[in-house]
């Protein structure tokens, strides 16, 4: 097979697990309570779980500093990650789940409580996204 055409279904392929271990991992929408048809994420932003920078990235997401919060992002560390998934509903209302990824593969990752938020806030959090949502 031509090396360009395996590498494209090579992505494809990683693209669909991913999108498989996201929705096991999510399971429901946390806005509308169905699955997840129709539904999208972005990764807000990563950082390595016990870092000094935790704390701060996680009082930028409360502040809805969505910008400042997406310059943070550590996904190749050495330790379990914490990150904050927001999942876009078609109702047009917005989710923000942090999500522990687990370094160690025995490990279970970890998704904590939903927020939804307001329609207000929704809107502002999608723009900051513009282009960057990935389908479920």
């Amino acid at each position: 097979m031509l090396d360009f055409v395996r590498r494209a279904i090579h992505r494809e392929n990683d693209a669909d697990q991913l999108r498989k271990a996201l929705r096991r991992q999510i399971g429901s929408c946390p806005v509308c309570g169905k699955g997840l048809d129709g539904h999208s994420y972005w990764d807000i932003a990563s950082i390595r779980v016990g870092s000094p920078e935790e704390a701060y990235v996680a009082e930028l997401i409360k502040r809805h500093a969505w910008t400042a919060a997406a310059e943070h992002q550590q996904a190749n560390a050495t330790d379990d990650i914490r990150v904050w998934r927001a999942v876009r509903c078609p109702s047009g209302v917005v989710a923000i789940m942090p999500v522990t990824l687990a370094f160690e593969a025995w490990s279970p990752d970890e998704v904590g409580l939903g927020l939804v938020l307001d329609e207000a806030d929704s809107r502002q959090l999608m723009h900051a996204a513009a282009g960057r949502w990935r389908p479920l």
